[in-house]
């Protein structure tokens, strides 16, 4: 529990769905019974809950909805908790799409008045604005298939080519470590 959010994560077999969806009723339930004794309430429709497994598991588990306090809840299979967009088959595919399409917004906003910065306010600009939406929760990206961490690879490559105005097919590898002290994203972790 964190101020105004609460998360419950239950472990189970697949094959014994429906004994998990009563006990996180069960527990839903207890939590409402506290939160109106302090005086406090749950909102029904703002609770959201997804199932997470592999790719192949999650044809197997139920993806029927659960009611909640009247209101019928239907399985997400995404969740967004705190600024990390979670996957229902946790390969974090839809956190680095949004990190990519925010950090290329911030970079063409960036770009946009690049002539009239002085060079070290620019690399400032993309570090408060790129680099530090790319590095929050980036040891979520251990076990991330490589396809996936290029993209994050190519963010990088476009603030160095815009930083140091060279053209887009310019290699940029002395342009990261070099000139503008950016690391390159690490390759594939195995976990």
């Amino acid at each position: 529990m964190c101020a105004d959010d609460s998360q419950m994560y239950l472990f189970v077999r697949p094959h014994v769905t429906e004994p998990a969806d009563e006990r996180l009723l069960h527990c839903l339930d207890a939590i409402t019974r506290w939160m109106q004794s302090n005086r406090l309430s749950l909102n029904p429709s703002k609770t959201q809950f997804m199932r997470c497994a592999t790719a192949r598991r999650l044809t197997q588990l139920s993806n029927s909805p659960i009611t909640f306090c009247g209101q019928q809840m239907i399985q997400e299979t995404s969740v967004c908790n705190l600024g990390v967009t979670v996957d229902s088959s946790l390969s974090f595919r839809t956190h680095i799409n949004r990190v990519v399409s925010s950090c290329f917004h911030q970079l063409r906003g960036i770009k946009s008045s690049l002539k009239a910065l002085p060079q070290e306010t620019a690399k400032s600009l993309v570090n408060c604005f790129v680099v530090s939406r790319f590095d929050y929760c980036n040891s979520l990206h251990a076990g991330v298939p490589q396809v996936t961490l290029d993209r994050l690879q190519s963010v990088m490559n476009a603030a160095a080519r815009m930083l140091c105005t060279v053209g887009r097919r310019a290699r940029v590898s002395d342009l990261l470590g070099n000139g503008l002290h950016l690391l390159r994203v690490p390759q594939r972790i195995q976990l």
